[in-house]
């Protein structure tokens, strides 16, 4: 679709929603039925029962953030995913937390709903206004609390900061691209005066200046790896144990990608390799990390004992 234009009331006069109904108490069968209800349990532990609904979202408030936590991962697949969010893993994404939220309150005699929708958190100076984006979907709670729905947000706040994870390093150059064509269908449609937009004809440039600039810094954080590795590789301390992994590739044994030399030295020995001196190349491997690793070095004898052992494996 092209532009679209509609109109967004808000205000200090509350939530708008219909009052409650006899729907806004139900619990699901499965929740009642559960041999020893979760939430009846729960309920009973807050004290819920004896609490006004004004207390009882702020005690179910603070049972929510100071005993669960904020995760994308609950991904597991169950009969009863609440019970399970309630009892075991006690950590969720924000429908865990709202639906929770739901039943404890009806299990309380307090009505409320279930809510989804958008928070809108982030500001754009560029435009002056809320910008609201799709990882901004939420879901929340509503409780009907001195005769007024009011918002009960039992998820914790962090989820937030984890949405941002997700945030792609183009998205400043996605963002104007959007504002741009925001800006066009504006234009196309007669919002605006168009005797402004002669700044867009130059935006393609603009674009196309900053992906260079993007590429050029990627690239030269690469030729600074590039030149780290290679230093390191220059200030590489020899090790005469160097002699016996090359000797052991030779034979076959070939190391693994990924793979470290002790792990790979264990490994080969179990498969048959030199079961009698197993023991013996596990504590030259030893030997062999103290001298490439250990500020402190090695003793001389130990560095005797690494070149015997290359002597060993390299003679015919």
């Amino acid at each position: 679709p092209g532009y679209a234009e509609y109109l967004v009331e808000y205000g200090g006069t509350g939530i708008s929603d219909p009052p409650p109904s006899d729907r806004d108490l139900q619990i699901p069968e499965e929740q009642i039925e559960t041999k020893a209800s979760v939430l009846k349990e729960i309920s009973d532990k807050l004290e819920l029962q004896k609490l006004s609904p004004k207390e009882s979202v702020k005690r179910i408030d603070h049972f929510f953030k100071t005993e669960f936590t904020y995760s994308l991962k609950n991904t597991e697949k169950t009969s009863n995913p609440i019970n399970r969010f309630l009892q075991t893993t006690r950590s969720g994404h924000c429908e865990y937390f709202a639906t929770a939220g739901v039943l404890l309150l009806r299990q309380a005699g307090i009505p409320a709903r279930y809510v989804v929708g958008f928070s809108a958190h982030e500001w754009s100076d560029r435009e002056n206004l809320a910008i609201v984006r799709t990882r901004h979907a939420h879901a929340w709670t509503l409780a009907w609390v001195d005769g007024k729905w009011i918002d009960a947000d039992f998820t914790p706040s962090i989820w937030r900061d984890a949405e941002t994870q997700s945030i792609s390093q183009w998205r400043s150059l996605t963002d104007l691209w959007d504002y741009a064509v925001f800006q066009f269908q504006q234009w196309k449609w007669h919002k605006t005066d168009r005797s402004v937009y002669a700044f867009w004809l130059i935006l393609p440039l603009v674009l196309i200046l900053g992906r260079r600039f993007l590429i050029l810094r990627k690239t030269r954080k690469v030729k600074a790896l590039e030149n780290a590795d290679a230093a390191v590789l220059k200030n590489r301390i020899v090790s005469p144990f160097d002699a016996v992994a090359e000797f052991l590739q030779h034979q076959g044994y070939i190391r693994l990608p990924g793979e470290s030399l002790k792990t790979w030295i264990s490994r080969i020995c179990r498969e048959g390799f030199a079961e009698k001196t197993a023991g013996e190349l596990n504590v030259l491997v030893n030997i062999h990390y103290g001298l490439r690793f250990d500020p402190n070095g090695i003793k001389p004898e130990e560095y005797q004992r690494l070149e015997e052992s290359a002597r060993y494996y390299s003679e015919p």
